[in-house]
């Protein structure tokens, strides 16, 4: 079950370069709630999609603090220190969440790897469903999650490219000599809401 949407919730949002393409980054005052790669969707389309999962909270634009949260994000792993997240998901959704979570840095897990991870593995399908819903992409890092054969024919070229130079730039970093790895503390609430933060400790 998801959170209860309340209209005290606040979101604030900014349009912003990355390494990857332009991105929009939501952020509430308990954690970034989105982060979303635009490719060709205008940024219209993608607040539409975030106004979707927070029914009743209040959207402003905001792209000062998103913007140095973006630098934050963007630079070497040893950097982005406590970077909480506020994610909206089923309970399943949330275990799967939590195992992409678990997959090393610059390293590649399997839908069926993942279903083995929460200890449900013929649900590699709905896992599949799960890493596709995840509305916190490379902090809760689904580039790092592929088909067993290791092909992403499937996915539309945009994605498939993206996800490629996503797992080579982190790669190149850990040939680098990095010392740190990401490391996402979480808590699960009984609505089905999770707070995660993200902290980097040594390798």
């Amino acid at each position: 079950m998801g959170i209860r949407p309340s209209s005290d919730l606040r979101i604030s949002y900014g349009v912003h370069p990355s390494p990857f393409g332009r991105c929009l980054l939501a952020l509430t005052d308990r954690g970034i709630c989105a982060l979303t790669f635009l490719d060709s969707t205008e940024p219209r389309t993608a607040l539409e999609r975030l106004q979707k999962s927070w029914p009743m909270a209040v959207l402003t634009p905001d792209p000062a603090p998103t913007g140095r949260l973006v630098e934050r994000i963007f630079t070497e792993p040893d950097s982005r220190q406590h970077l909480d997240l506020f994610v909206n998901g089923t309970n399943f959704q949330i275990k799967v969440w939590k195992a992409m979570l678990g997959i090393p840095w610059g390293q590649v897990c399997s839908y069926e790897d993942i279903a083995r991870r929460i200890g449900q593995p013929g649900a590699a399908r709905a896992v599949g469903a799960a890493v596709g819903s995840n509305s916190v992409a490379w902090l809760i890092p689904c580039h790092r999650v592929i088909r067993k054969s290791g092909h992403t024919w499937r996915l539309p070229m945009g994605i498939a490219e993206r996800k490629k130079a996503m797992l080579d730039w982190e790669a190149a970093r850990n040939r680098g000599g990095l010392s740190t790895a990401p490391v996402l503390v979480y808590s699960v609430e009984k609505s089905g809401s999770a707070k995660l933060q993200n902290e980097c400790v040594p390798a």
